[in-house]
């Protein structure tokens, strides 16, 4: 009987040691700092406490802020894995601490109407609930060199050749002064290579770039080009469907009509914000929706080494939450991959329109940049 009992004692145990493994604690109280570069907020915590509370990336997360805000099943990941528009509580691997916010969207933070003393709590919705869409956008890229084929490759530099953009006019890739994943040299060299003569930065302002001319660290290069005048700032954030990207777009187009060589286009990395600039304008001049994907898939292989044959979750991905979003923004419908080409140049025609360009500088614009 004794033995029975003693039995059953080291079942229980086990059940009970089995359940605290599994058992997913809630983190409160955390605190939380305005993200204004992409617009909603830092969290002042790490992967591991995560970890240690029972949580892994992939799980499916509710969200509450001390003033009442809530959200429910939201993608816990180390990438912007949600669809756009949605919010997603992202490690992202360079970032000092986790951001939450709405990918691509207007900034949470004002939204809200939140502030720097208010906290920020997390339960778990469903383990496991992001784990395939999680998996597919969470591929990591290297920072040296030699694990990539060519300068061209590791800087995610190249021109834009698809379609109707004129030869040599166009080029897009990594960022020439944030060495934060060491590749401003190389883009240097670029420049030098394909001697880029006007620079279009969509990640910092006058100020920023300021800041970059008088640090002595800064390539000389690309100092040459601002202090003649051939750098502009055009800040913006991940939101392209936001409204504050109205006078940016409208500088960069007047920017462009008043000075003469080619046009190297850039953010951090040269995938999303600069993804959707050269889409704009390769829809401009008549590109194909098929053409717009080679030229913005291509940045995902350049990183990654992700494409349709290698691995075609993770393109898939790529593709249907970022690509599809974007040109089915600027056409203005909800074809996708079947967007027409007219629905799209028509579609660029208009948002020119909406940030302020007249029907004649749009047109300029349109003949500069076109091989026709």
């Amino acid at each position: 009987m004794k033995r029975l009992i003693r039995f059953f004692i080291v079942i229980a145990s086990s059940f009970n040691l089995m359940s605290c493994a599994g058992k997913v604690e809630t983190i409160s109280n955390l605190k939380i700092t305005h993200n204004i570069e992409f617009g909603g907020v830092y969290v002042i915590t790490s992967l591991n406490e995560f970890l240690n509370k029972g949580y892994k990336l992939g799980d499916s997360i509710n969200v509450t802020f001390s003033n009442g805000t809530k959200f429910e099943n939201i993608p816990l990941s180390d990438s912007y894995c949600s669809k756009i528009g949605e919010p997603v509580f992202c490690f992202y691997p360079t970032y000092q601490y986790p951001a939450f916010s709405i990918n691509c969207g207007e900034d949470l933070f004002e939204m809200y109407h939140l502030s720097e003393d208010d906290t920020l709590s997390v339960s778990l919705y469903k383990k496991d609930g992001y784990k395939d869409i999680h998996e597919a956008f969470s591929k990591k890229y290297s920072n040296n060199r030699e694990d990539f084929s060519s300068d061209e490759v590791f800087a995610n530099f190249r021109m834009v050749s698809q379609g109707n953009v004129k030869d040599k006019t166009l080029y897009r890739g990594a960022s020439p002064v944030d060495n934060s994943n060491g590749r401003a040299e190389t883009v240097n060299s670029m420049f030098r290579k394909y001697g880029i003569e006007n620079v279009l930065d969509l990640s910092n302002n006058d100020t920023q770039l300021e800041n970059y001319y008088n640090d002595s660290k800064t390539n000389s290069t690309w100092k040459e080009l601002y202090s003649k005048g051939h750098v502009c700032s055009l800040k913006i954030s991940a939101s392209f469907p936001s409204e504050s990207y109205y006078p940016q777009m409208k500088k960069m187009a007047e920017f462009i009509l008043s000075h003469e060589g080619n046009f190297y286009v850039h953010c951090a990395e040269g995938k999303d914000r600069t993804g959707f600039v050269c889409i704009l304008l390769e829809a401009l001049v008549g590109n194909s929706v098929k053409e717009l994907e080679e030229d913005y898939m291509l940045s995902y292989k350049n990183y990654f080494n992700v494409t349709k044959e290698t691995n075609p979750a993770s393109y898939n991905a790529f593709l249907n939450l970022r690509f599809i979003a974007m040109i089915n923004f600027i056409s203005q419908t909800s074809d996708g991959l079947n967007t027409t080409t007219d629905k799209l140049t028509q579609g660029a025609k208009t948002y020119l329109s909406k940030c302020g360009l007249t029907n004649e500088q749009i047109e300029l614009l349109k003949n500069k940049l076109s091989n026709h």
